[in-house]
């Protein structure tokens, strides 16, 4: 319903009175006998109703009542003036993305489930060097696939005619033995009317039955229809130089992370690589080692794997009381191959110290280059054992440079 706005006034300040729309006044003579009835156009103007109502206006008064969209001034006296009020009512829709209105209950419900503080998040679906956006979990997949290619033995048996297989020389790539024998080589193809059919490559390791290895094609065969026999060379975890430059090229630890992600659904709890940063290495190594089944291995990996003997355990037979800074349990495997160096640090000096302790059948291998550092292990310092061992260990392939006092004690 509208509201009807009434003025009045002297008829001669009825050029100041500013009627809306709807709005009526009331306008009279100084002594009240003369009265006139004025109405907003809409425009800002007014328009004159009833002109000159005669008559002593003292003791009439005026109602205003409304039907519809006509309002009547209705007098004491019986006069009456009609006008007709225009709608001003108005309506508005529901507002879209390219106009103006009205909130909708769904876009309403939909604001309400918006966490306080929340902002817009915009994740990439491509790989890009200079975006801080998150990326979706199928494209870092996929991409990681890329680097390194997985393979089973079963996909390399039951072939009736020459093939090549897909790796190349300089390539690394994932093999699991899904066999029940362990293998040493891998064919390459059969044909059979060769009178020797097979021709294979041989692997530097034997991959046991449900082992993976990562591999290495170090040597492939130089005209394959010419040879009978051996084909080529696989490395099975011997990526010493190959794989340094790989880590120099991709940002060492970062490239690395990335093959063991590769690795990780393929490794049991007989495998434990242990990432080394140079700091107090032998902790996270002499966990990964009381972690690891019998019969498993750790693999620690980085430039150069830092020992010191501030975190030192009771060591194996024939030690017992000695500290030792890395304790081998028995069946168990330490591998360096991984390592560049490994240096120790004589920071805490003491009386019966061994760097390693092997229990029995326990090995340590590919220590390619281990030194002590000069400042803290001297002619002056006290030195500690670098390796003692049980009975049936293997130390294979390791070259201990640099040691003050050497005092290995390998029992016969």
């Amino acid at each position: 319903m509208a509201t009807i706005l009434l003025k009045r006034g002297l008829i001669e300040n009825i050029d100041n009175a500013v009627l809306q729309e709807g709005e009526l006044a009331l306008a009279y003579n100084a002594d009240k006998t003369k009265i006139a009835l004025y109405a907003g156009d809409g425009n800002g103007g007014k328009v004159l109703i009833n002109p000159d109502i005669s008559g002593d206006i003292t003791d009439t008064t005026y109602s205003l009542s409304k039907s519809g969209s006509t309002i009547t001034l209705t007098g004491s006296d019986g006069s009456k003036t009609s006008v007709t009020d225009s709608d001003t009512n108005t309506t508005y829709s529901t507002a879209t993305s390219s106009a103006n209105g009205l909130m909708s209950a769904a876009d309403k419900a939909k604001l309400d489930g918006i966490a306080e503080g929340a902002t817009k998040t915009v994740v990439d679906d491509a790989l890009n060097a200079t975006s801080t956006n998150p990326l979706q979990n199928k494209v870092v997949t996929t991409e990681l696939k890329k680097k390194v290619s997985v393979y089973k033995v079963s996909d390399f048996i039951g072939a009736d005619t020459y093939y090549r297989l897909p790796f190349k020389v300089g390539e690394y790539f994932i093999l699991k033995n899904d066999g029940t024998e362990d293998i040493s080589e891998l064919l390459y193809g059969y044909n059979e009317s060769w009178y020797s059919p097979s021709v294979y490559y041989l692997f530097s390791n034997t991959i046991k039955a449900g082992n993976t290895a990562l591999c290495y094609m170090k040597e492939d065969v130089v005209d394959a229809g010419d040879i009978d026999g051996h084909g080529g060379t696989i490395l099975t975890y011997e990526l010493n130089e190959s794989f340094a430059q790989i880590l120099q090229n991709q940002g060492k630890i970062t490239a690395l992370q990335q093959y063991i992600t590769e690795l990780q659904p393929h490794i049991t709890d007989r495998t434990i690589f242990v990432m080394c940063d140079g700091d107090h290495d032998e902790l996270k190594i002499q966990a990964a080692l009381d972690t690891v089944a019998t019969g498993g291995i750790v693999y620690p990996v980085g430039e150069t794997v830092v020992l010191t003997n501030e975190n030192t355990n009771k060591g194996y037979s024939p030690i017992t009381t000695y500290d030792v800074v890395l304790k081998v349990g028995t069946s168990k495997t330490l591998d360096f191959r991984f390592c560049e160096a490994v240096m120790f640090d004589n920071t805490n000096p003491g009386n019966r110290q061994a760097i390693f302790n092997l229990s029995e059948y326990a090995q340590i291998k590919n220590l390619w280059y281990f030194y002590e550092s000069s400042d803290t292990c001297t002619t002056e310092s006290i030195n500690p054992t670098v390796l003692c061992t049980a009975n049936y260990c293997i130390v294979d392939n390791c070259n201990f440079n640099s040691i003050q006092g050497w005092n290995a004690t390998i029992p016969s």
